[in-house]
């Protein structure tokens, strides 16, 4: 019996399974096929969004959870922490419009621009920003105005089953924004008048601040966008996504 459990396993895991029929699919050999694409993934972020694809066990995009980012700031320059955010939840990416998309084989280009970009997190600080020592730990709510960000995914075809797939190798965000916003709770083990100065201060000088953090952004939310789409290009065929 457990022989067969285990088989019956794995044979679920190596077949293919199809996109639900309610997303929108786009032949790629069209003339207009990016057009068709863009409003496609437009169309797509919302039907997945509070609900996910439960046939493909992927959770929502409303909020989209992540257990941990890591912002490791070094160096010399004017902000130099250590920052760790702990069970995010994402908020906003369903409501992003899609302003361009461009499909050539198994790499993708994108730009969306999502009106506001919102998390909440556990968060462990511990630092210096500008001038000012910084440390704290609790809790933190971060948004963004108007973010614009530039999405560069990155596969190769990989052969499983007699399907090919489109496996993801790199998924490279570039970002802009219009303002950002920082709250941090129990600053300076919760003194008040300290937490709410530096603040103050964090939302006053958010754009130097933002300079300096957005590597280390880019790259911790560009491999939080990786895991989330790799569930859906491990298991649907690269031909069931993008019609021949």
């Amino acid at each position: 019996m457990m022989k067969t459990a285990i088989i019956l396993a794995l044979l679920q895991i190596a077949m293919a399974a199809n996109l639900p029929d309610k997303f929108k699919r786009c032949r790629v050999k069209d003339p207009e096929a990016d057009s068709c694409l863009r409003v496609a993934l437009q169309d797509a972020l919302q039907k997945i969004g509070n609900t996910g694809i439960p046939s493909l066990n992927m959770g929502p995009l409303e909020p989209l959870n992540v257990k941990e980012i890591k912002v490791d700031q070094g160096g010399h320059g004017p902000v130099t922490v250590r920052l760790q955010f702990n069970n995010l939840k994402i908020y906003g990416i369903p409501e992003s419009s899609i302003t361009s998309f461009q499909l050539s084989n198994y790499e993708i280009m994108a730009e969306s621009v999502t009106p506001v970009f919102k998390f909440e997190a556990d968060y462990v600080m511990d630092g210096q920003l500008l001038v000012l020592p910084v440390k704290g730990k609790g809790k933190c709510l971060i948004w963004l105005d108007n973010l614009i960000t530039n999405h560069d995914i990155r596969g190769r075809p990989l052969t499983r089953g007699g399907d090919v797939y489109m496996d993801l190798q790199s998924y490279t965000i570039k970002m802009r924004t219009k303002r950002l916003h920082l709250n941090f709770k129990n600053l300076f083990n919760g003194d008040k008048t300290l937490g709410e100065t530096m603040n103050s201060f964090m939302n006053e000088n958010w754009d130097v601040i933002f300079t300096e953090l957005r590597p280390s952004l880019e790259r911790a939310f560009g491999n939080a966008f990786l895991e989330y789409a790799k569930v859906i290009f491990d298991q649907v065929p690269h031909n069931d996504i993008f019609l021949q």
